[in-house]
């Protein structure tokens, strides 16, 4: 991906820990700059 290529993606998580390690992964992979998790 060129650094100019930006998306935002949406999700669903089935719990908290699911969340929580979904965007561990994310940011430790360098696949994402942040994540929010939302209740």
């Amino acid at each position: 991906m060129d650094n100019s290529d930006y998306v935002v993606v949406f999700s669903s998580a089935g719990s908290q820990i699911e969340a929580n390690h979904i965007a561990e992964t994310l940011i430790n992979k360098k696949l994402a700059a942040c994540v929010s998790i939302l209740p």
